[in-house]
């Protein structure tokens, strides 16, 4: 898709992902400002190796798997966005490990400037939702709207975040960069490696391997897929990742409270995560939105 300023190639269902952890609609694979400035990359630089991220991917339930636990081995679970997924054994559930998988099927409706992927209700003994995401382009700004509905006799209760794997024109992440946040945080589950100072994040020399710190907001998160107290759609959280010796940034706004905060990345990528609690009683629908806005 092309706007007036933005180039966003975004992958087929059936043709990008295949792995049984991502979710296979709105992949946004790759982000061009301007003709020139290139600002989303690959989970792992070895090809074959990870878990087949790359660019702006979803995911549900890294941290609370639907109907998981009360899955007996040789039945299927709904991973959110992919598929059904069987569980093979009394094992925890892993989201790195590769579970056998019947992707859901999914319709998509495109135009010049958006993109609609919608998954119809698949039966899962007792879960089954009706999902759509809708990516859109408005000169040098991204916009991804999803809407998940309850439509099954059993609660939905998870968790969506994307896993934002960035790296401007593909310079390696290092002292170039820096990274603001909108809220202020406790740094005390960062690695020594990241340099805090009130909302902003620094690297003082290039990863030397993968590290990864989560904040958590409880008294953000949504509880019966109602936000909590005092909390509202304009309470939501922002992040800028800026290349500083080129100006050339990325930032993502969303609209809604967020559970948590996580930050993954190594010397070739930097991954914000924005995390969103779900939680749908038969019959709920909830809607929100996260919007990127290139520079």
């Amino acid at each position: 898709m092309t706007s007036g300023r933005l180039a966003v190639e975004l992958s087929a269902p059936d043709a990008g992902h295949r792995g049984s952890r991502f979710d296979r609609t709105g992949h946004v694979v790759q982000a061009v400002l301007d003709g020139k400035h290139r600002f989303c990359t690959e989970e792992s630089p070895d090809p074959g190796q990870g878990t087949g991220g790359s660019g702006i991917c979803g995911e549900f339930g890294i941290f609370t798997p639907i109907g998981f636990e009360d899955a007996a081995p040789g039945e299927v679970f709904p991973k959110l966005g992919a598929g059904l997924l069987i569980r093979p054994d009394m094992q925890p559930y892993a989201f790195a490990r590769p579970y056998v998988i019947e992707p859901y099927p999914i319709k998509i409706h495109t135009g010049d400037r958006f993109a609609v992927f919608r998954t119809e209700p698949v039966d899962c003994r007792g879960y089954r939702v009706r999902y759509e995401k809708r990516v859109s382009l408005d000169e040098n700004v991204l916009t991804i709207e999803y809407r998940l509905g309850n439509v099954g006799e059993k609660p939905i209760v998870t968790e969506e975040y994307a896993h934002n794997f960035m790296a401007v024109d593909g310079h390696p992440i290092g002292p170039d960069y820096s990274l603001r946040l909108s809220h202020a945080f406790d740094p005390s589950s960062f690695p020594p490696k990241l340099r805090v100072q009130g909302r902003d994040i620094g690297w003082g020399e290039a990863p030397t391997g993968a590290y990864y710190a989560r904040i958590d907001f409880p008294d953000q998160g949504e509880r019966e897929g109602v936000p909590s107290e005092g909390m509202s759609s304009d309470n939501g959280f922002r992040w800028e990742l800026l290349h500083e010796p080129s100006g050339v940034s990325v930032r993502e706004s969303n609209d809604f409270p967020p559970s948590a905060i996580a930050l993954w990345g190594d010397r070739h990528v930097v991954s914000p995560e924005v995390f969103i609690r779900l939680a749908l009683r038969p019959g709920d629908e909830r809607l929100w939105t996260r919007r990127y806005e290139f520079n």
